[in-house]
């Protein structure tokens, strides 16, 4: 059993304690790179940009190029992926990488592409464990309601997450998602835990990969207990090293 499972098992085992003296938990998780493997989305959505007649027809130069393009977890956006595309040629032209963007941009934040997502290994199964024993689940992201609200429902559907709609009065599950875009990620996390009565909860858990928001939410709230996803993060501030790491949620 490697650390972070121990890790795990642990919690498992303490959190139950807990609940067994009636206490109150809430667990918090991110969905992008912390529940959800976003590379899969982001691998379709670049053979889409390929595959348009627009690319074809301005660029035919280096489709053979964007089909060897190949997405890893450790991917932050698409500028990797590109980049080892073309590392044995020329960049493409400085236009073609504008657009990609705002193509990436425009289907990355969608409803259509969030079914390529998949789970990180054992994220379904460690969620459903804490909602059986008792604890409150929270979905907290960056998504907004209106481009990716019921895209998001559908697919904790499709991988059997607990969801909204099949909450009990034992353990309840809510979604929270900006109500509009362009939102700040770090202003609206934080925020939202300014809503959660502290005094309703013996323990608040924070399962987030993205440092620049840990360290806001830990600052404003040094009372909630950090879970860092060791998957890919935007490289604006770097993990605390006092946080607990963890690189997926398998326990064993």
């Amino acid at each position: 059993m490697t650390r972070h499972h121990g890790i795990l098992e642990n919690l498992l085992h303490h959190l139950k304690s807990d609940l067994l003296k009636k206490k109150s938990v809430l667990a918090v998780f991110d969905l992008d790179s912390t529940l959800f493997d976003v590379s899969p989305r982001i691998q379709k959505i670049l053979e889409d940009l390929r595959d348009r007649p627009e690319t074809l027809e301005k660029y035919p130069e280096i489709i053979p190029y964007l089909k060897q393009v190949r997405t890893h977890r450790t991917d932050w956006g698409i500028k990797a992926a590109l980049i080892r595309a073309f590392e044995k040629t020329s960049p493409p032209p400085a236009m073609f990488h504008h657009e990609a963007r705002d193509f990436w941009a425009q289907h990355f934040f969608s409803n259509e592409y969030l079914h390529f997502d998949h789970p990180v290994e054992g994220a379904v199964d460690f969620v459903n464990t804490l909602h059986k024993m008792g604890v409150e689940i929270a979905y907290l992201t960056g998504r907004d309601w209106l481009r990716m609200g019921p895209g998001t429902v559908e697919v904790l559907k499709k991988w059997n997450f607990p969801t909204p709609d099949d909450s009990t009065a034992e353990s309840q599950v809510r979604l929270a998602m900006k109500s509009i875009q362009g939102a700040d990620d770090s202003v609206f996390k934080s925020g939202w835990f300014d809503s959660i009565k502290q005094h309703d909860y013996s323990r608040l858990l924070f399962f987030e990969n993205e440092p620049k928001i840990l360290h806001s939410v830990r600052q404003n709230h040094p009372e909630i207990e950090i879970f860092f996803m060791e998957t890919t993060h935007s490289g604006k501030a770097e993990p605390d090293d006092n946080w607990i790491k963890l690189p997926n949620f398998l326990r064993g």
